[in-house]
């Protein structure tokens, strides 16, 4: 399905690409292409589309859903609600019967301080890996550095993954980075092998070994004591702090921060009461879902445009169906 989707947006002039981890992004960088690309659809088809006209009600009655605004009242047969997460519609749905499940933040970075980090914002890892300690989830992706604490797809991930446990928490919780995304045993037993065989290599000149910014590298040793030493004169337990701060490195968390890119809320209709082979509610008929209004969220690259774009042709497809 996705890739169709990148299919028919080439065919309608917006070219993409596809990064390491999957995502999905406009050449441009920009997702006012892909709405430029949709809003000249919406003209080329002669798409009535009604503009600053909130819904005050909804009603089912005799077969119709009701829609009401403050000057006017639209009635259809079928229904698609497609309002993401519009927390008065969640209302308006819960008053029909519809189970809400609560909303909480799903994409967001991590306000952490930290001495590793404190001096450091700017620099991002290009392969990390990402847990919450105590939990099982880990995510993998770049971590990128900030002047409050850590962002990128590594954390963003675990932050969907993870967003009503971090929620319930009160987004204070320990958070374990491993910015190379090797296990510890296997950062020692490198180290103990250098030791052997290489034993004048000074720890200052590693740190392209492990793939990682020299500033971050060097704090990471400073911190270690052993920015002034070789192989030969570090100790056992040198070695094992430093592999601890690469693959085992505990920071806590101490709230969340949000920006303009990071706008996705988990929670919305359950799941068990929508028909997802054609997206209509098992409680109304001729009621349809699609997008993040949703109890389904994904982080950001396409994954979850992907999924509006999928539950809308579902519904649509269910709806000209019937309709023929």
């Amino acid at each position: 399905m996705c890739g169709d989707m990148i299919q028919w947006l080439k065919t309608n002039g917006v070219e993409t690409k596809i990064e390491e981890d999957r995502r999905v992004f406009p050449v441009s960088n920009s997702s006012q292409t892909i709405i430029d690309c949709f809003l000249k659809l919406i003209k080329k088809y002669k798409i009535q589309v009604v503009e600053q006209s909130g819904l005050d009600s909804l009603e089912y009655k005799n077969e119709l859903w009701n829609l009401k605004s403050k000057d006017q009242l639209l009635q259809t047969k079928k229904l698609v609600l497609a309002s993401g997460s519009n927390r008065y519609v969640w209302n308006l749905l819960a008053n029909l019967g519809h189970t809400i499940s609560a909303p909480v933040p799903s994409l967001f970075t991590f306000k952490i301080t930290h001495s590793l980090i404190a001096d450091l914002p700017g620099l991002s890892v290009p392969l990390g890996r990402t847990q919450i300690k105590g939990q099982k989830r880990t995510e993998t992706g770049p971590i990128l550095i900030t002047h409050k604490g850590l962002s990128g797809p590594g954390i963003l991930k675990l932050s969907a993954w993870e967003a009503v446990y971090i929620a319930e928490v009160n987004y204070k919780f320990v958070l374990v980075v491993n910015w190379i995304n090797q296990d510890y045993k296997t950062i020692v037993e490198k180290f103990k092998k250098i030791r052997e065989k290489e034993s004048k290599t000074k720890f200052v000149s590693l740190n392209q070994e492990f793939n990682l910014p020299k500033r971050l590298w060097n704090k990471m040793i400073e911190i270690c004591n052993l920015e002034m030493k070789n192989f030969a004169e570090a100790s056992n337990k040198n070695i094992e702090d430093l592999a601890k701060i690469l693959a085992n490195c505990e920071m806590e968390v101490d709230g969340k921060n949000t920006n303009k890119d990071e706008f996705v809320t988990c929670g919305g209709v359950q799941l068990n009461e929508i028909n997802f082979k054609t997206m209509e509610s098992k409680l109304f008929p001729n009621l349809y879902f699609a997008g993040e209004i949703i109890n389904v969220d994904a982080v950001t690259g396409g994954f979850n445009f992907q999924n509006a774009w999928t539950t809308s042709f579902i519904a649509a497809k269910a709806i000209s169906e019937i309709q023929q």
